[in-house]
């Protein structure tokens, strides 16, 4: 059986460890949680796959992500504007 060797799962941000449970969740169901021996750890990690991503849903919602995409579109702007000057110069 194959296993992962060696993944930081600390260092990933928030989308990304979310992506990459939700890849190895689709190799469970493609092999089947019982045929891997891993029913009863199964059983525990499923639940708690679907309560990070209504967390991470209510993250990407809140006030304050609004405000850093608003500050997002300012800054990119901004740096569009400096590189078109400096293009023309």
């Amino acid at each position: 059986m194959l296993e992962i060797e060696d993944s930081s799962l600390s260092h990933y941000q928030n989308d990304e460890h979310y992506n990459f449970h939700t890849e190895v969740n689709g190799l469970i169901t493609y092999y089947t949680a019982a045929s891997l021996l891993i029913a009863a750890e199964y059983a525990t990690y499923f639940p708690l796959l679907g309560e990070e991503g209504e967390a991470l849903n209510f993250v990407r919602k809140n006030s304050y992500s609004t405000l850093v995409a608003q500050a997002d579109v300012v800054r990119d702007n901004t740096i569009d504007a400096m590189d078109d000057a400096i293009k023309v110069a």
